[in-house]
């Protein structure tokens, strides 16, 4: 799945495609914007490589996220 518009970012890449397939939580954390989700999308590829059996499931929870409209109540 790689995305012509994603900037590879070799150097952080290659500290985590060791981790995969390690029974060991992997949290990425940063300020907003910088980059976590990129480097997770561009991780999908080799972790399916690994296991080509395994399933990986990518939730966006920013995008598609309508607005709540809430109905009122007026007596």
């Amino acid at each position: 799945m790689q995305n012509p518009d994603l900037l590879e970012r070799p150097m952080y890449l290659d500290r985590l495609r060791p981790l995969i397939g390690k029974n060991l939580i992997k949290v990425l954390v940063g300020q907003r914007r910088v980059g976590k989700s990129c480097l997770l999308l561009q991780l999908m590829d080799p972790i399916a490589a690994l296991d080509p059996s395994g399933q990986v499931l990518y939730i966006n929870r920013h995008r598609h996220l309508a607005p709540l409209h809430r109905k009122s109540h007026a007596p």
